[in-house]
């Protein structure tokens, strides 16, 4: 309900109804269930955490947000859950580069990268929104020269499958930069390509 208040634009009514599905996570009495169970629920817990700080995120109230992706981290690394964890330390580099924490950022990815490399079932797409993720906060930096590195690995693979949402971070990346070395003309090339 809190996921369909938030496409609807009504963020307040969705952080509301999360945090009414956190105080029923909270309060469960967990006593009588076996291990496996408890270990779902904290999975469940932990991405609810994630989508409270998603919607903190979205308003701009950087610290709740940051909050809620540490609790969502703490209870997924509970969870041995190296999948998840390195999913949310993502979005928390994200937030720290909507603050223009970049080295700060540049850290968390690291960190998350290692998480998404042990765990066993592998999601190559998030790995390719890494190298996204770290381009613009290497560009961010000045970096010009790893920011094209990562915008065009990402690009790379997103091709093939093709996958339009990557295509569209790549090829924003690359307009991004080539904007900030004046190269005015790949700029246009590659914002048409997001466009189109």
């Amino acid at each position: 309900l809190a996921g369909v208040y938030k496409e609807m634009g009504a963020i307040a009514k969705s952080i509301e109804t999360n945090l009414k599905a956190k105080d029923i996570y909270e309060n469960a009495d967990t006593s009588k269930l076996p291990a496996p169970q408890i270990r779902q629920l904290n999975g469940l817990k932990a991405t609810l955490y994630n989508s409270i700080a998603g919607n903190y995120l979205s308003m701009k109230e950087y610290e709740v947000a940051g909050e809620y992706y540490q609790l969502a981290y703490d209870d997924m690394m509970r969870n041995e859950d190296y999948l998840s964890a390195g999913i949310i330390l993502m979005n928390l580099g994200e937030l720290q580069y909507r603050q223009e924490q970049y080295e700060s950022a540049l850290s968390t990815y690291a960190k998350a990268q290692v998480l998404l490399e042990q765990d066993h079932r592998k999601v190559p797409r998030q790995m390719w929104l890494m190298e996204v993720n770290v381009g613009n906060t290497a560009l961010a930096i000045g970096d010009f020269e790893k920011a094209l590195l990562m915008f065009e690995a990402a690009l790379e693979k997103f091709q093939n499958p093709k996958d339009n949402q990557g295509l569209v971070l790549s090829y924003t990346g690359l307009g991004n930069l080539y904007l900030k070395l004046e190269d005015y003309t790949a700029a246009n090339d590659y914002c048409q390509k997001a466009f189109a």
